[in-house]
């Protein structure tokens, strides 16, 4: 399968700069359905421990009316100095929409799907930013577009969550009743975390690395979308291990979140 590294520049020199290749100001998705500015008087900030981050939290309410369906979003900030990362998500279920970094600032579903959204939903975003930021450094528009009609595939979530105490390896698996399509990954690991490694492993033998995620930066979290979305017959067992630098003494978890049609 195709293997995927979490920086840019992986393979190379481990201090590479992380660079923007696309135009900041650009819709690159197209204009979208509906623009939601963000505004910096949302938010409330918190430190990252045993990191020199900010953590800033805000939700957003994109007014929906009727039943819709997401099916791309972008995100468009104002200044993005001090910026690591955005993560979206339904705020009512935590489900996870997209990841903002340097050097992808959008998502946009396969065709024929979309994550369905009710009257009232909201949208909450986790920003990630230097400690040096300055409060006004938070401002963005938030492009999102929907389906015209309802999409045939609805998209999902499932989760892997592995724990461990005094370990250096978090191991957990799942085993899919029914076929299943993946479109992405997006991994929740603990400071410390070194590697992840997700293989599907098929009912025929066949042995698939989805993602194999080395020299990993706590500062620069990074979301996975597959090129071409990968189907596990039903019976595929899913195994997800995550390592550490050092065995921990204290209880750890690693959440892996797949979207799924």
């Amino acid at each position: 399968g195709e293997v995927f590294f979490n920086v840019p520049g992986a393979g190379g020199t481990q201090d590479e700069p992380v660079t923007a290749s696309f135009e900041p100001t650009v819709w690159r998705l197209g204009e979208p359905n509906q623009i939601v500015e963000v505004a910096p008087d949302d938010f409330g900030f918190g430190s990252v421990e045993g990191a020199e981050l900010l953590q800033a939290n805000v939700t957003i309410d994109p007014l929906i009316q009727e039943e819709t369906f997401l099916t791309g979003l972008e995100f468009l900030p104002e200044d993005r100095r001090n910026l690591h990362s955005v993560v979206f998500r339904l705020a009512d279920t935590d489900q996870w929409l997209a990841t903002w970094t340097p050097w992808y600032g959008f998502r946009e579903l396969p065709r024929d799907s979309g994550v369905r959204m009710v009257p009232g939903q909201k949208i909450k975003a986790e920003y990630l930013l230097s400690e040096d930021n300055s409060g006004g450094a938070v401002e963005g528009s938030l492009g999102l577009h929907f389906a015209s009609t309802p999409p045939a595939r609805l998209v999902q979530e499932t989760s892997f969550e592995n724990r461990g105490r005094g370990n250096k390896s978090l191991r957990a698996e799942n085993t899919f009743n029914s076929d299943t399509t993946i479109l992405a990954l997006w991994p929740e690991y603990p400071a410390g975390t070194r590697s992840l490694e997700v293989t599907a492993h098929h009912p025929d033998g066949r042995v698939e690395i989805l993602l194999l995620a080395l020299d990993i930066k706590e500062q620069w979290p990074t979301s996975y979308i597959l090129e071409s979305p990968t189907t596990l017959p039903a019976g595929s067992r899913l195994t997800v291990t995550a390592n550490a630098g050092n065995a921990q003494t204290a209880a750890l978890s690693c959440i892996l979140r797949l979207t799924l049609s």
